[in-house]
């Protein structure tokens, strides 16, 4: 076993989010906590775009009851064809000033914010953590049990156990002539086939190198049949003489390595507790998920699983070579044998809290957003299904999120469903306030399109009549005077 200093740095992933979490927020020492303060904070930044989102739609809304009259004469008017209908539509909503993209911008940033942080935050970040704490693990676990302190512990138990390994080896005398024979009688038959794949195959067809395999394997299997032992006594005497002493060697080796290995496992174990495992509350690891059918400790397959190109990429790894990244995973159970099999990490990770608190947050969080949109009269017959479906569908798909990826993603989805409920109480209640100054705004604006105002009309016809009768008054007086001349 190779030994590792802990100068393998894995590549820490790159990015926005990632810079964010691992090194602008790396004040927080708990990686529960620090999301928790990320996702607040990442909230409030994004409030300003909820709140606008709200105000925007709550004042198309507005504009539409005023310009409803208008709506329903261009029905009447084209209502036969709907090409010119929906033109005619489009252009008195933009001359009331109806704006839709910009209230579906913020749910487009918020979704990009939510696929990003997933897919390019915290997934690799859980990927890298899983790693590095691996990798920590694996540099305290060979500093105690490495290959030079394998040979001292074994040079140090040699003179007391030789004696004792070599009896116990002797004892097998009969097993280990045996095997020795047979190792013989392969390594016979092998030296016949390769003497006859000896000759050059340069200038061979494929059906030339078929035959002369055909040829090879009948001398190999020709040499294992004329086989007979006492032909080679001598040689399988020697032979069995050093495979007992190796067997016996080998006996004190493995007790060295035993030895050593319950020490590094020991030494890999207290690591764990005191400096590497990341628990928050009653989740174990927070870079599992929290559910019940998964352990704090991954064996190795889930290992591989949950470290992706890590497990294969020996630069992102930090390491030198493909081999040295090899031999550092088959290594795997012997670092985390004393974690695997102790009762504290071997059971449950967590109890599907946080995955059962998202799913019943996004069912708030739509009941309550359906339920604004209807008092606002946003839901219309045409909306009304897909919104009902969406109760349903943002639910499970949030819950699966939850349930398949790690207890860090589920813990960013409950509080990010926990600050969206507060701000959303908020920005009703700002809406509220900017709804009385929208409509005193739209009293005046929506004139040129809107529902004639017949109080200017009759101020107009009073001014009209009062010119009116003052012209006829003078016509009178002009009578008059004309008639009393002639008189």
């Amino acid at each position: 076993m190779a030994f590792l200093n802990i100068l393998s740095q894995a590549v820490a992933p790159t990015g926005l989010w990632s810079e964010l979490i691992l090194n602008v927020f790396s004040f927080v020492g708990n990686y529960g906590w620090r999301i928790v303060l990320f996702t607040i904070c990442l909230k409030l930044v994004l409030s300003p775009l909820d709140i606008f989102q709200r105000y925007k739609a709550r004042k198309n809304q507005l504009i539409m009851l005023k310009i409803k009259p208008q709506m329903d004469k261009l029905q009447k008017m084209y209502g036969d064809d709907p090409r010119v209908l929906s033109q005619k539509q489009m252009e008195l909503n933009k001359k009331a000033g109806i704006s839709y993209f910009s209230s579906c911008l913020p749910a487009i940033v918020t979704l990009v914010v939510f696929m990003t942080l997933l897919f390019m935050g915290l997934q690799p970040i859980s990927q890298y953590q899983n790693f590095r704490q691996y990798e920590l693990l694996y540099g305290t676990y060979t500093q105690y049990c490495n290959d030079e302190l394998v040979e001292q512990r074994y040079q140090e138990l040699y003179p007391q156990m030789y004696d004792e390994s070599l009896a116990e080896a002797e004892s097998k005398r009969p097993e280990i002539r045996a095997a020795e024979v047979e190792a013989l009688k392969e390594e016979i038959g092998q030296k016949a086939y390769d003497d006859v794949m000896a000759q050059k195959t340069d200038d061979m067809t494929d059906q030339q190198i078929d035959e002369l395999e055909k040829q090879a394997t009948a001398a190999k299997n020709q040499a294992l049949n004329d086989f007979i032992a006492e032909q080679h006594t001598a040689e399988i005497d020697e032979r069995t003489e050093k495979a007992i002493i190796e067997t016996a060697e080998n006996a004190i080796r493995q007790t060295a390595l035993s030895q050593l290995r319950e020490v590094a496992q020991t030494e890999v174990f207290n690591e764990y507790e005191q400096d590497v495992k990341v628990s928050f509350l009653w989740v174990k690891n927070i870079w599992n998920a929290d559910v019940l059918w998964t352990a704090p400790i991954n064996s190795a397959s889930q290992f591989k699983n949950n470290i992706g190109d890590y497990g294969t990429n020996y630069k992102k790894a930090g390491l030198e070579s493909a081999d040295e990244l090899a031999a550092m995973l088959s290594e795997y159970d012997n670092v985390m044998a004393k974690l695997l099999n102790d009762p504290e990490y071997n059971k449950t990770n967590g109890y599907m809290i946080l995955p059962i608190l998202t799913i019943l947050l996004s069912v708030g969080m739509q009941i309550l957003s359906y339920r604004q949109q209807k008092d606002s009269g946003q839901v219309t017959a045409q909306s009304a299904g897909m919104t009902k479906t969406m109760l349903f569908v943002m639910p499970v798909l949030m819950g699966y999120f939850a349930f398949s990826y790690t207890a860090a993603f589920s813990l960013y989805l409950v509080m990010n469903y926990l600050v969206s409920l507060l701000i959303s109480v908020i920005s009703t209640l700002v809406i509220k306030i900017a709804d009385k100054k929208t409509q005193h705004n739209l009293e005046t604006a929506v004139q040129s399109y809107g529902r004639p105002d017949f109080s200017d009309r009759k101020d107009n016809n009073a001014s009209s009549n009062n010119n009116t009768g003052k012209i006829t008054a003078t016509s009178t007086n002009r009578q008059r005077k004309n008639n009393s001349k002639k008189e």
